[in-house]
């Protein structure tokens, strides 16, 4: 194997770093602009693709949801899969970020959100095509107070929205 998949195969060390995001992710497009007033506490991660159709319904609920949740201490994040070259981008993004492991969790997913705890990498919640805008705000509104209320490890399991994981593909 080479290339993107051999790079995941090899992608083991990414869920046991604790380094904090290169400055390529912090300055990913999708971030908002307007400054917060805390640094985030949840990472909001959009797994896309151009030839999705499920993220033709979500991305945009997505970013009026955003715009909702204006001012909270989250952190906007686009895996775009869209092909090989956007694919293998997304994982250089977060090489070497607690990043790796929701990567690794639902690398070959689109049209999914999962909320991320940015001082552990746990996943907290997910959004799906079927919630409207207003449903993803108040999941990112949650996954932030359970982020600040919960201690590592200590979180809720996430819900029914989120998929099984690929934690068996994983080595």
């Amino acid at each position: 194997m080479t290339g993107f998949y051999q790079r995941i195969l090899c992608a083991g060390a990414l869920v046991l770093s604790s380094v904090t995001l290169p400055a390529a992710l912090a300055q990913d497009k999708t971030r908002s602009d307007t400054a917060h007033a805390t640094e985030p506490t949840v990472y909001v991660v959009n797994f896309t693709a151009d030839w999705c159709p499920n993220c033709k319904v979500l991305d945009p609920a997505l970013a009026d949801a955003l715009t909702l949740v204006n001012g909270l201490a989250i952190a906007p994040v686009t895996f775009d899969l869209t092909n090989a070259e956007t694919t293998n981008a997304a994982f250089e993004k977060l090489n070497g970020t607690l990043l790796g492991g929701v990567y690794g969790d639902y690398i070959g997913l689109t049209g999914l959100v999962v909320m991320v705890a940015v001082d552990s990498g746990e996943t907290i919640s997910c959004a799906t095509r079927v919630m409207d805008a207003g449903g993803i705000a108040v999941t990112i509104r949650d996954a932030v107070k359970t982020a600040a209320t919960y201690p590592p490890g200590k979180r809720p399991a996430p819900g029914f929205l989120c998929p099984p994981t690929n934690q068996k593909r994983r080595l």
